[in-house]
């Protein structure tokens, strides 16, 4: 179509088309030249008349490196000065005030650079934008439209790119064909968004139908059968969540293969990487976090400026839910408490209210992990079934807009006409966690059994307002009940209708709270989430210099993460070092001797995992973490090998097994083939009662809680 035809069919369509939901309406046409890098736009931007008529002067602003021009003598686009290095910025001017679109036309450049990610331990790497022979990424970051401040618009987009590619958009493809060496590709987004994402490839595609949606696969090579199991679990989830909360908001959702490693979630598809999309777990894991965040973050938006509440409640309704289903919900609670203990402390906590994205540990266990443990608690406190109205309430009223922490407590005070201010200003707005101490506990019969026993919260900070179960074991079995603690120190009476052989408090993890070391196994995120390192190398072994090389890197990894590190050889200590992690590596170390704390763990093992241990020892690479027997608060590490080339990558390998006391590798490209966590002996908030005659022996278990949605 003609530049000058292009323009009036744009024009036309705008003034036929008058009823937009947003104050902003996109219709773009995009070519996209690979071999140049380059872009070339037409947007016609409907601006809706309550935005004209407010008389506030109409900005835009756009990426530096194009050339921008007004396609209309009636519409005048001003550059004036920006304060971003950037972007360029232009003050629109109507000579017509009937007017009320704006055609711009621009090209120019995209050749952005992959590098790094700032996230934490991901491996992944990130752009602002980039057109390449490897793949076309186009995002609110590349400021590749021209963009109003206004938050929220709506658009329609037709592509074309060489016949050998493919485009994926938000929205609804309406068009998909090939002319001459020319593919034009068509999506149609109504719903509102607040960027617009524009991804190319040359992929083989994959879809499959169900219910009004449409599941599709993009892979960079065909592979039937990976595609396939992409499609059948899509739907599968798809229900599980609309039963949930309510209707999947769009009318397709995309697994799309991406030219480098990346785990992102957009509006109606997500970007991952060739590795991580072949990772068996990862469809079970993080594909379906991705797709509920097309519910959560993805049509309900988070208004940031009070807090991101979209990745605790996408981990609590996608990733617990799955440990949930598997009996594994109290495991994967006290794992989520473990990295706070682990990783959070006074100089690096802040509240929920700041949290905005995750570039670390610490800001991962607070606004993933401190708020995931947030809706639990308020799940256990109103029901399943409230809990489930609750937020298909919040769904349904904040689809399409911006939504904050304030919104949730909105729904929830409507659906259970109860107060809930404080609460939420407890754990949105505060910092820390209680800690929990069980001392005195005590059994009286004068008429019936009383067991009685003091809690306190040991923490500097004020006293936390928590409700927190308690589990009794008798002779006849066990019984859960909810006590209420509102002062730092608090006695507790309970009756019983038999006598009481033992007390646990929260025993299944369901309060945020701070653990005691004796909770919870020595683990790897315990022991690198530790402020100071003491790494011991061995002065004798054939693998002297692995040894060393691998001291120097792992305590610049280290170091880069905020710690303190040293580095020692075992011939300049007369003893293990007393504070922080002691790191001993290899099996020729003067300090490698398996204590009698580390055997009793062993011993504890299953007869598989103590034979995978020895077959790892002799030929591979293995990690043991344990706790100092003298001293809970510290932790040792062991680590050796018996290949050189693998201590080159172990410690970036590490932070992916953080919930782990022990892991194993084959072969210099650290196969797994061991791993576990090693049994809690002894809980300070479990007490075991004893009665003259003896004590019976008690065989009683909690139940394992229903899944959410079960």
């Amino acid at each position: 179509m003609k530049l000058k035809a292009k323009l009036l069919f744009l024009l036309l369509f705008f003034i036929v088309n008058t009823l937009f939901a947003q104050n902003i309406h996109h219709k773009l046409y995009v070519e996209l030249s690979i071999e140049n890098k380059s872009i070339d736009v037409i947007d016609s931007i409907k601006i809706a008349d309550t935005l004209l008529k407010s008389g506030k002067q109409i900005f835009f602003t756009i990426n530096k490196n194009f050339s921008v021009q007004t396609l209309s003598t009636d519409v005048i686009i001003d550059n004036v000065d920006c304060n971003k290095s950037d972007e360029q910025k232009f003050k629109v001017i109507f000579m017509d005030s009937t007017l009320n679109v704006i055609p711009i036309k621009y090209k120019g450049n995209i050749s952005g650079e992959i590098v790094k990610s700032k996230e934490y331990a991901r491996g992944f790497g990130e752009t602002k934008g980039i057109i390449s022979d490897n793949g076309v990424y186009l995002a609110g970051s590349t400021k590749w439209i021209a963009d109003f401040d206004t938050n929220l618009f709506t658009f329609e987009i037709e592509t074309k790119i060489n016949h050998k590619w493919k485009v994926v958009s938000q929205g609804e493809r309406v068009v998909n064909k090939i002319k001459a060496d020319k593919r034009t590709v068509t999506y149609n987004c109504p719903y509102p968004m607040g960027e617009i994402y524009l991804i190319g490839g040359k992929w083989t595609e994959y879809q499959k139908r169900a219910g009004g949606v449409t599941a599709q696969v993009f892979l960079i090579k065909p592979e039937q059968e990976l595609a396939e199991k992409y499609l059948n679990v899509t739907f599968d989830y798809m229900k599980s969540y609309e039963k949930m909360i309510g209707a999947f908001p769009y009318k397709k959702f995309a697994l799309i293969e991406n030219f480098w490693e990346t785990g992102y979630g957009m509006p109606s598809f997500t970007l991952l990487g060739k590795k991580v999309i072949r990772f068996p777990w990862i469809l079970y894991s993080s594909y379906p976090h991705e797709l509920l965040h097309n519910w959560w973050g993805n049509s309900v938006y988070v208004d940031y400026e009070k807090g991101n509440w979209c990745e605790g409640i996408t981990v609590y309704m996608a990733d617990h839910l799955m440990k949930e289903r598997k009996g594994e919900g109290a495991k994967y609670r006290r794992e989520t408490l473990q990295k706070y203990t682990n990783y959070v402390n006074e100089d690096n906590d802040f509240p929920l209210n700041e949290f905005r994205s995750r570039h670390s540990s610490a800001q991962e266990a607070v606004g993933y992990g401190k708020s995931m443990m947030m809706f639990h608690m308020l799940r256990v406190e109103f029901g399943d079934e409230v809990f489930l109205k609750v937020f298909s309430d919040f769904y349904e009223n904040n689809k399409f807009t911006f939504a904050s922490y304030d919104d949730i407590r909105k729904s929830f005070e409507k659906i259970t006409g109860k107060a809930l201010k404080g609460f939420f200003d407890q754990w949105v707005n505060r910092t820390g966690a209680p800690f929990l101490e069980l001392s005195t506990v005590r059994v009286t019969k004068p008429d019936e059994y009383k067991l009685s026993f003091v809690l306190t919260q040991t923490q500097d900070a004020s006293v936390f307002d928590i409700k927190i179960p308690v589990a009794i074991y008798d002779e006849k079995g066990v019984v859960l009940k909810k006590i209420h603690m509102t002062e730092k120190m608090q006695n507790f009476e309970i009756s019983c209708e038999t006598r009481p052989l033992k007390i646990e408090i929260d025993p299944q993890f369901d309060v945020f709270r701070r653990l005691d070391n004796k909770e919870v196994p020595t683990i790897i995120s315990t022991v690198l989430g530790k402020e100071s390192h003491v790494i011991v190398f061995p002065r004798k072994s054939n693998m002297y210099y692995e040894y060393l090389e691998f001291s120097k890197s792992f305590s610049k990894f280290l170091k880069e993460q905020g710690k303190k590190v040293k580095v020692i050889n075992d011939g300049n200590i007369g003893d293990t070092p007393k504070e922080g992690t002691v790191w001993i590596l290899g099996i020729e170390n003067s300090f490698a001797v398996y204590n009698k704390t580390l055997d009793d763990m062993i011993k504890l093992l299953p007869e598989e995992t103590k034979k995978k241990m020895k077959d790892v020892e002799k030929s591979g690479t293995f990690v043991y973490t344990y706790p100092n027997p003298k001293d809970e608060s510290q932790s040792f590490v062991f680590v050796s090998t018996t290949d050189q080339y693998a201590l080159e990558n172990i410690h970036r390998k590490l932070p992916h097994y953080g919930k782990y006391s022990f892991v194993g590798y084959k072969t210099k490209h650290l196969k797994n083939t061991l791993k576990g966590v090693f049994a809690v002996q002894d809980s300070p908030l479990s007490y075991n009662l004893h009665y003259k005659g003896g004590t019976p022996k008690i065989s009683a278990k909690l139940k394992v809680k229903k899944a959410l949605c079960d």
